[in-house]
């Protein structure tokens, strides 16, 4: 029986090529926010700088009017939660925004020791600095957590629990990540998250060669059918089965 269904699930896997990685695309785009890679610097710099300026701009500009809500005192309960919420988001993208420029100014500095600026400059010993850009995500962090902790009845919490996971995620935390999905299943079994909550606990433990784990991981996510993640999920499930 485990056989059969082992070699079914290969078989569908090696089969659903643009099915499973079109569904990986909007996983990820949609849903898993990771932190950005240096492949995806080099594509925002088809969006114009002009561009990215008016939207930091902007931005600030909302981050400046929730936090005069929220210390206004007008706002309470769901209502609180619900600007908090946003505002972390919005700290969040300003992360972004500043990790995009992180990124270009290392790697113009790592162009320039490559070509031997300054004289004896060594690439192997170079890293960015994202300390600016830290500072906003573990900003946003924190307010996830306090969302959780004072409005444990907010009607989004599951989704702030599910963000959490993600920022943890982004800022390269993966244990604090995988326990924020392991809470999101434990206490949200009706959340739209828990298909991909599961995901990322299995891929938490995929990576760490875990298979048994993983599997187990994968298959809760493979019961969401209707869920646009159920083919990444049994697609790795039967990776799980191989190994």
């Amino acid at each position: 029986m485990h056989a059969i269904f082992r070699s079914t699930l290969l078989v569908l896997a090696l089969g659903m090529s643009s099915t499973a990685w079109g569904q990986e695309t909007d996983r990820k785009s949609r849903e898993e926010r990771r932190a950005l890679k240096m492949s995806e610097v080099n594509n925002q710099t088809n969006m114009s700088e002009a561009y990215r300026q008016a939207a930091h701009e902007k931005r600030l500009e909302s981050i400046g009017r929730a936090k005069d809500m929220l210390s206004g005192g007008a706002l309470n309960g769901d209502a609180k939660a619900k600007v908090q919420f946003r505002l972390a988001e919005m700290y969040f993208e300003e992360g972004r925004f500043y990790y995009f420029n992180e990124m270009q100014t290392y790697q113009d500095k790592y162009d320039d020791c490559f070509n031997g600026i300054p004289k004896g400059c060594d690439v192997n010993k170079m890293s960015p600095d994202n300390t600016v850009s830290r500072k906003w995500q573990k900003s946003a962090i924190r307010l996830y957590d306090g969302i959780l902790r004072n409005y444990p009845q907010y009607q989004r919490a599951d989704e702030v629990l599910f963000y959490l996971g993600s920022a943890y995620q982004e800022i390269g935390e993966p244990d604090k990540a995988k326990t924020q999905f392991v809470r999101l299943t434990k206490e949200y079994g009706k959340s739209k998250y828990l298909a991909v909550a599961y995901v990322q606990i299995g891929e938490y433990f995929f990576d760490r060669n875990k298979a048994y784990e993983a599997l187990q991981a994968y298959e809760n996510a493979s019961k969401f059918k209707n869920d646009s993640n159920y083919g990444f999920a049994v697609y790795k499930l039967s990776w799980c089965y191989y190994t």
